[in-house]
């Protein structure tokens, strides 16, 4: 799914979820979604975040976020109307409240009181099933086969939780996302263990100093993935902080355990307002894989703001391999207070130029060092760039309001994926030639009563080697104030060139219900029915989902 109907779908759900009332949920969404980089909806995202950090009775959380958005974004209605909810907070801070009971710690006049830790998170558990039914007709050979199957049957468990001690001199934070996943099948693929983050952040504020360490995703840096490893930063000035960054590599949260056979380190410099408005972070880092060089890059960037305007560029350039890695241009205009739009260029190498590239298509080969012992390190570095395509995606799009609670969008998005060539006994890779995505979405809040949401999203994709088009619609609506239940209705046909055709039609009912105002019942459930014809065959399946389970937030 290309990044800006992804974003789109991300932004629809935290909005539902505000709507919900279901602030945790809401908070890790948008944190998400403002964790890529910048986009049309970072504004709206951040002042969202604020308000349910602020509705879950996180002050200092909300506070922070709110200061955030002022400082990205100080003029206009938007800005007016976050500096109002800020003071509000601010104000309320300093009402005096009715004592609850005793402190049991005393204080002198003058004397600081002893920092206290918050905590808080979630924790959830579901049991998830995925069955299917299929049916293979060969009318050549006169063939017919059927086949029922559990695909997946297991209790999954997850884990957030995050502490934090704030003092005037220094703010520590702990963080840990993980998960586990009991397999219930037998002969599966056993229980399944997972590890998002794990960090211990310490910020010596009255310093100027941070140090954070563990299991973690650093941005603007250079690095591609999450990682195993620590950061350290000394802030100059309140515009100006060097960071220094080194650790491990993590491919998959599936991977519990630091891995050894990759490591980096790297530096970056961010500078805010640099110029008028511009915010500029430079990066160098160097990551190596057993005895070779896996990567070597510099690069920047660039980030301008107004209160119509916002431009996002990246550039990163593999100084060791001689090849553009990456070069990212976001930019999103606000027409009129009801009409946005935003063009979009993303090039990149596919996936990123490393040397570990080479490994692609070498069977019974898992790692560098076991390369090394067929071909020469010039050879590897070689089958590295043959084993690398380049992609360039082209998106245009926007938004237009036509009442406060009726919204149109659509967008276009052009893709191209070079070739590859044949190098190492691995064949060669044809390019994509152009291919095509027009997207068309109808919203509208309170479309049965208020607080719902009705969503008509219409897609045709013209590619290389198919068309397909498909419709979507889907709902949340409010059944009662405990009460949520979100249909969703699908339809899509495959047309391709060597004359397969494929219909698909689903069905989805996603419902939770709140226990009490920290513990939600969550259930889902739905089935996909598709058909996939050729001049000989008939190959159709129907596949089925279920989830049931609960979220407590503490």
């Amino acid at each position: 799914m290309d990044a800006p109907v992804r974003l789109t779908k991300m932004m629809e759900k935290a909005r539902e979820i505000m709507t919900a009332q279901d602030y945790p949920k809401a908070i890790r969404m948008l944190t998400a979604i403002l964790e890529e980089k910048t986009h049309a909806y970072s504004k709206e995202a951040l002042e969202l975040l604020g308000l349910a950090r602020e509705r879950n009775d996180q002050v200092a959380h909300a506070k922070a976020e709110y200061r955030r958005y002022l400082e990205l974004y100080p003029e206009g209605e938007d800005a007016k109307r976050v500096n109002q909810r800020l003071v509000g907070l601010i104000s309320a801070a300093q009402t005096p409240k009715e004592k609850l009971r005793e402190s049991r710690i005393t204080t002198q006049p003058g004397q600081e009181r002893e920092a206290e830790w918050e905590v808080y998170g979630s924790l959830s558990q579901s049991y998830q099933r995925d069955a299917s039914q299929s049916n293979f007709i060969d009318t050549d050979v006169n063939f017919e086969d059927e086949m029922e199957s559990v695909n997946r049957s297991e209790i999954a468990t997850s884990l957030d939780i995050s502490a934090r001690r704030r003092s005037q001199d220094y703010d520590l934070r702990f963080q840990f996302s993980g998960g586990y996943d009991v397999d219930l099948l037998t002969g599966g693929s056993g229980d399944q263990k997972s590890l998002t983050e794990a960090f211990i952040e310490l910020d010596r504020q009255s310093q100027g100093l941070l140090g954070r360490v563990g299991r973690q995703r650093f941005r603007s840096s250079g690095i591609l993935s999450r990682f195993d490893g620590g950061v350290f930063g000394y802030q100059f000035n309140e515009d100006t902080r060097f960071n220094i960054y080194t650790g491990f590599p993590v491919d998959s949260s599936k991977d519990v355990f630091i891995r050894q056979d990759k490591w980096f380190y790297g530096a970056n410099m961010e500078m805010d307002a640099l110029i008028d408005d511009v915010d500029v972070i430079l990066f160098a880092i160097e990551q190596r894989t057993d005895h070779l060089v896996d990567r070597r890059a510099i690069g920047t960037e660039v980030r301008y703001f107004d209160e119509n305007l916002s431009v996002f560029g990246q550039f990163d350039y593999d100084i060791f391999h001689n090849e553009l890695a990456m070069f990212l241009f976001q930019s999103n205009w606000s027409l009129t207070d009801d009409t946005k739009a935003y063009i979009n260029l993303d090039y990149r190498s596919s996936p990123i130029i490393t040397t570990s590239n080479a490994l692609q298509g070498q069977e019974g080969v898992s790692s560098i060092k076991e390369l090394s012992l067929s071909f020469t390190d010039d050879e590897i570095y070689q089958l590295a760039l043959d084993r690398t395509a380049n992609s360039t995606v082209v998106s245009l799009g926007g938004t237009h309001f036509l009442a406060r609670d009726f919204q149109l969008s659509g967008d276009l998005t052009v893709a191209n994926t070079s070739g590859t060539s044949a190098s190492g006994g691995v064949d060669a890779t044809a390019a994509t030639g152009n291919e095509f995505y027009y997207t068309f979405q109808v919203l509208k809040n309170n479309l049965l009563k208020n607080g719902d949401i009705g969503i008509l999203n219409l897609r045709y994709i013209d590619a290389n080697s198919a068309n397909t088009y498909s419709l979507t619609a889907n709902s949340r609506y409010p059944v009662t104030s405990l009460w949520r239940v979100n249909p969703r209705l699908s339809l899509a046909y495959r047309d391709s060139d060597d004359g397969t055709t494929r219909l698909s039609a689903g069905g989805r009912l996603q419902a939770d219900y709140r226990v009490k105002r920290d513990l939600l019942l969550e259930m889902e459930l739905g089935a996909s029915w598709n058909r996939q014809e050729s001049s000989t065959t008939i190959d159709t399946s129907i596949d089925y989902f279920l989830l049931a389970g609960y979220r407590w937030n503490f």
